[in-house]
């Protein structure tokens, strides 16, 4: 069994979508926990599904920040024990009737406040005296070694913290991966690297349970990393690019700075001979073995590409012993974020879904299209109600607008947002 904690700072960008789904799909965890969705309750909730997740608890953001999410799976045992703006404690009972508990938190961010919540994690303690494990962004910190930054952090309120965790019988958990969990990615002698987020647990929650590992994982749309806390051990995921696959047009090759560049050139090579509709078939054809080579060799797999720039990033920061918020981390986040938005998009355009536009996200509806869709839809050809095939090009074309952008017209892959261009062409 695992949990995931994470600070997204809002789910209202792509980039954050895609990294989460991306967390989901490699940890698979059996609890995922969010803090700062700044999303509306039933807005969150819409994220259940398509994640894998039939069990869901959240609080509504005040105005444009703040918000909690808890998703979990039905093979879990899980009951609410109480819930505020600042955490979400529950009961897990496992199947040979054993129960632990778990607080998933967001600390206090008003430093003048952070007291009030401390007080809260003493009343916590005083409900219960079995297994206790706490997870998430404290928004403090144990000592001044996890804090860098231009500036000292107060002794007074990481004392306050301490003293928190020792009234509770709570010690951490040590981890593995980067030394900080939050960076406010600031140049120079402006940036401020911290470790806010954590797991704590008390001493039966350790005895009842022999592999424990916490691990910081590196994030890029939000400016806090993820913690997993495995309880038991886990098996990295191995994800396998599926081959002998028909040609398909994915919708983010347009993103690619070359992609225009690809598609001019292999167009003026194939237009030879008359202008015709059997011309223009032949010549997306063509284009559709170029493009396909062109995602083989340059445009590649973003997942790849994903677990090559963390792999980097993780090294950078491990091998950092200075402040300097460097130019390569920021040119690697920057990528990773527009990777993520790839994957939402090749995520949104498998969906098939007509009303889905370029500004919707993360719908149980779209994701269970997504996800379910499995056969192959194809149209041999077209016949007319008194059974003749010919159509001209204004009913094609009339046709061609009325389908959804990235829908497909036949076995050429092509959506239909391609293909008004190739008829204008063919028709001169």
């Amino acid at each position: 069994m695992n949990l995931l904690s994470w600070n997204c700072r809002g789910l209202g960008r792509d980039s954050a979508v895609g990294e989460l789904r991306w967390l989901v799909k490699q940890y698979r965890p059996s609890l995922l926990f969010l803090s700062e969705t700044k999303m509306r309750e039933e807005k969150v909730k819409r994220f259940m599904w398509p994640m894998g997740y039939n069990g869901c608890l959240a609080i509504n953001c005040q105005g444009r920040g703040e918000g909690l999410a808890l998703f979990w799976s039905m093979e879990h045992s899980v009951s609410l024990q109480s819930l505020c703006p600042n955490f979400i404690d529950v009961h897990i009972k496992q199947e040979s009737g054993v129960i632990w508990r778990v607080t998933f938190i967001y600390g206090e961010p008003k430093t003048e406040q952070r007291h009030v919540f401390w007080d809260r994690m003493r009343f916590l303690k005083a409900q219960w005296e079995g297994p206790w494990v706490c997870i998430g962004d404290f928004n403090e910190v144990l000592s001044s070694e996890e804090h860098m930054g231009p500036t000292n952090r107060g002794e007074s309120q990481m004392r306050l913290f301490r003293e928190c965790l020792e009234d509770c019988q709570l010690m951490d958990l040590g981890f593995t991966g980067p030394n900080y969990t939050w960076n406010n990615r600031q140049q120079e002698d402006h940036n401020i690297r911290v470790r806010l987020d954590r797991a704590v647990a008390n001493g039966q929650f350790t005895q009842l349970f022999d592999d424990i590992q916490v691990e910081n994982i590196i994030t890029t749309s939000s400016d806090h990393f993820a913690v997993h806390l495995s309880i038991s051990k886990h098996r990295e995921r191995r994800y396998k690019d599926l081959g002998g696959r028909n040609f398909r047009f994915e919708a983010a090759w347009c993103r690619a700075p070359d992609y225009l560049d690809i598609v001019e050139k292999s167009w003026v090579e194939g237009s030879v001979g008359p202008r015709s509709l059997q011309n223009t078939w032949a010549n997306l054809k063509k284009m559709a073995g170029t493009l396909s080579k062109w995602n083989r060799e340059s445009f590649g797999s973003p997942r790849k590409e994903i677990k090559k720039l963390e792999k980097r990033l993780a090294r950078l920061r491990h091998e950092c012993t200075t402040r300097s918020y460097a130019q390569e981390e920021r040119d690697i986040e920057r990528r990773l974020c527009e990777l993520f938005e790839r994957e939402e998009m090749m995520a949104r355009q498998r969906s098939r879904v007509d009303w889905l536009k370029a500004g919707d996200r993360n719908t149980s509806f779209f994701h269970a299209r997504a996800t379910a869709r499995r056969r192959a839809n194809r149209i041999n050809y077209l016949k007319r109600q008194d059974g003749s095939k010919p159509y001209s090009n204004e009913e094609i074309r009339e046709a061609l607008f009325q389908m959804g952008p990235t829908k497909a017209p036949g076995p050429d892959g092509f959506p239909s947002f391609v293909l008004p261009k190739a008829l204008d062409y063919a028709s001169g």
